[in-house]
């Protein structure tokens, strides 16, 4: 292995493009939010998330975020007035990290089988993996992807 290949023969830059694209076109389409652009990873994203990976790569999806990010996806994604409320926001940041690595995991292999897990809140993100950082107009996201086996 090299260091611009991971165990399934991908280009780093490739995986990393393409959870920066699926990252912006999820955020813009279903989320309605304005994305920036990228930016720096964030050190200790307030709202984490992650979804196990097995079938055709096994792995791991992680997702963070500050709370302004989740404060406005959640109420945009369930199209509320006002702020939605701890529950929404856990409901609503469960299905954005579950499209998210749908979104990637497709795109990366149109062939695979993947089974995923449902998505957990993390107690802080892993580290390792392929990680981009989205600044949002409120807020920054934070994707990474992990393949080969995850302790």
């Amino acid at each position: 292995m090299t260091l611009t290949e991971t165990d399934y023969g991908l280009a780093v830059a490739e995986i990393r493009n393409t959870l920066m694209e699926c990252s912006v076109e999820v955020l813009e389409s279903m989320f309605y939010c304005g994305v920036l652009g990228p930016t720096e990873e964030l050190e200790h994203p307030y709202h984490r998330y992650a979804i196990g990976i097995s079938g055709t790569w096994e792995g791991e999806f992680a997702m963070g975020m500050t709370e302004d990010a989740a404060a406005v996806l959640a109420a945009n994604f369930a199209g509320l007035d006002g702020e939605a409320d701890a529950d929404q926001m856990a409901e609503v940041l469960s299905e954005l990290s579950n499209i998210l690595c749908g979104a990637t995991l497709s795109r990366l292999n149109r062939n695979g089988i993947f089974h995923l897990s449902s998505p957990y809140a993390l107690a802080m993100l892993p580290t390792g993996g392929h990680r981009v950082a989205v600044e949002l107009e409120e807020g920054v996201l934070q994707a990474t992807l992990r393949l080969g086996p995850v302790a």
